[in-house]
């Protein structure tokens, strides 16, 4: 299967007509015009009115309803340094009910990818996009960093895009 790929280049958001569109800078449009807009269910079964990616990138998208979450936290690029994901989920103190949602890069630089991907995998209420390293792993263009085949397949299960009402969480922009 083909997974788009992320880049860090800049993304130029426009309104242009009442129609959201992304581009690269080089033309690509990534996000269709309004004429596409329709009804979208998200992860609790909800239908609500959503400008959609264009095909190969609306297949990686997930999108959630916050109505059964009290709280959510975004978190940046954790790059395997478990410890300090550790402490920040301590000063935070999530509940069951609260929805943590990762940037993506959980993996490389820092030496607990694998407990990184464990702790996000084997919790219900985070979710991470994939960012740049997790394409490079799974690609191969990477070393793997202690992580196993199951890990590996999780990082390709997550989407490249994560939303809700108003919210869009990407990595570094959607190719």
């Amino acid at each position: 299967t083909h997974h788009s790929s992320l880049r860090a280049e800049q993304q130029v958001i426009a309104c242009q007509s009442g129609a959201l569109t992304e581009t690269n800078g080089h033309g690509d449009n990534n996000i269709c015009p309004s004429d596409n807009r329709g009804m979208i269910q998200d992860e609790s079964g909800n239908e609500t009115e959503e400008v959609r990616f264009a095909p190969a990138v609306e297949s990686q998208h997930r999108r959630f309803s916050l109505e059964e979450y009290d709280d959510v936290y975004v978190i940046g690029d954790v790059h395997g340094c478990l410890a300090e994901l550790e402490a920040l989920l301590d000063k935070l103190n999530p509940g069951s009910s609260d929805l943590l949602v990762f940037v993506g890069d959980l993996v490389c630089k820092g030496p607990g990818s694998q407990g990184v991907v464990e702790r996000v995998r084997e919790a219900p209420n985070m979710h991470s996009v994939r960012g740049n390293n997790e394409e490079k792993l799974i690609a191969g263009e990477s070393d793997n960093h202690g992580l196993r085949a199951r890990d590996l397949e999780w990082l390709r299960s997550c989407p490249v895009a994560i939303s809700w009402k108003e919210t869009l969480v990407v990595h570094a922009g959607v190719d």
